[in-house]
């Protein structure tokens, strides 16, 4: 099936791949560039301190010896990041023109009740 000079039309795969390949480029450039600026995140300890449990679980797992640290590790994590978030939890209300409002937010949020749209609004 030739038609022309046409590459998507050769038999050879080589040929086809480039002549996709150049088109998606050329229409790739074509499109306009967008900065997306990206929140800047302040508990980059929970995220050091995940990958740490989860590193610890790994090594737990061939040593039955650090299996009790491990579980001390998982407790004492959940509870600093639950308080770290009721802390929080309370500096937004405190700050609120709207305390009620705050909260109610809060619990929905919590609860999984409530959509991104009010939830930007809210927190």
């Amino acid at each position: 099936m030739k038609h022309g000079s046409l590459p998507f039309y050769s038999e050879n795969v080589n040929i086809i791949f480039n002549a996709f390949l150049d088109t998606y480029l050329d229409l790739l450039l074509q499109l306009p560039i967008k900065k997306i600026q990206t929140a800047t995140k302040r508990n980059d300890w929970v995220t050091t301190s995940c990958k740490y449990k989860q590193e610890l679980y790994i090594t737990c797992r061939n040593n039955p010896e650090l299996r009790n640290y491990y579980k001390k590790y998982c407790k004492v994590l959940s509870t600093v990041i639950k308080e770290t978030e009721g802390l929080k939890y309370d500096s937004k209300i405190k700050k609120s023109n709207n305390q009620n409002k705050t909260i109610w937010g809060i619990v929905k949020m919590e609860t999984g009740k409530i959509n991104a749209h009010t939830k930007k609004g809210i927190i």
